[in-house]
């Protein structure tokens, strides 16, 4: 048994692009839906580090449980036969004409699928394999994206759909959430951290950094109240430029954050 996995990337389109508005200072994009398929737990990792939904021990269970079940396989056989089932499918193929083509579309379209109500009137099904029975029989996989992960990355965004996106590069998340979804160990969650740890912090630098945060050295700076730059640079291995540069910048951070409206926010000219 295969495995259908998926991804979504923020494509931006180009400045003469129909969809963008004249004289916009943003410019936008559209999601792109990506699929892959692989066989096995190491192609699974590989893709899962390019940002692709895990495999899940609930889809590998329900392989080798699917492989022991008679009665599916003669369903499956069966539903082949009267459907003409072509054994020479490019599913790689069939997946690259999926990019305008998101999970939840897919699967809608799955639930509407004469096979699956067939499925429903003759046999007890869980649902768990319902939404499975399709993609089985015409292209011999497990569709993950309808099946709960054990665990995931889950960035979050302001809105769906279109985005505006930030240093023409990319868009930006406002959050970014571990969902945990099955009844796991707490040492596959470490581990789960451990694989996926550039991924995550690639993840987190896209977070806006709230601009009143001041640093530990900046903090310390300040602590130093009235003492020379070049003793607060000796004490915290700076530079005195350094040391004159991040208490000016600790400075606007503060006011920034609260000021009176009457008050320019300028820095403070004292001499350290």
């Amino acid at each position: 048994m295969k495995f259908i996995s998926h991804k979504i990337e923020f494509r931006p389109l180009g400045k003469t692009h129909s969809l963008i508005k004249k004289n916009s200072f943003q410019q936008e994009g559209v999601f792109v839906h990506s699929y892959v398929v692989f066989e096995n737990k190491s192609q699974a990792k590989k893709y899962e580090k390019k940002g692709y939904l895990a495999l899940s021990q609930s889809a590998l269970e329900l392989a080798k449980v699917l492989k022991e079940s008679c009665e599916f396989r003669k369903f499956v056989q069966t539903q082949r036969l009267n459907c003409s089932y072509k054994t020479n499918i490019d599913i790689k193929r069939v997946l690259s004409n999926w990019s305008d083509k998101s999970p939840e579309e897919i699967i809608k379209s799955i639930k509407k699928n004469p096979i699956v109500l067939k499925a429903k009137q003759e046999y007890e099904v869980k649902d768990i394999l319902l939404l499975q029975i399709p993609m089985i029989i015409n292209y011999q996989c497990i569709f993950l994206p309808a099946l709960n992960s054990d665990i995931k990355i889950i960035p979050e965004y302001q809105s769906s759909g279109r985005f505006a996106y930030e240093n023409q590069k990319e868009i930006r998340p406002v959050s970014i959430n571990i969902n945990i979804s099955s009844a796991i160990k707490v040492s596959k969650i470490k581990n789960y951290l451990y694989a996926n740890q550039k991924y995550i912090e690639s993840q987190l630098r896209l977070l806006k950094s709230e601009n009143f945060k001041i640093s530990e050295k900046e903090r310390k700076v300040l602590a130093a109240g009235k003492k020379k730059a070049r003793k607060i640079g000796e004490n915290l291995g700076l530079q005195e430029d350094n040391v004159r540069r991040k208490r000016s910048d600790a400075r606007k951070k503060i006011k920034s954050l609260f000021w009176p409206k009457n008050r320019k926010n300028t820095d403070d000219k004292k001499e350290l």
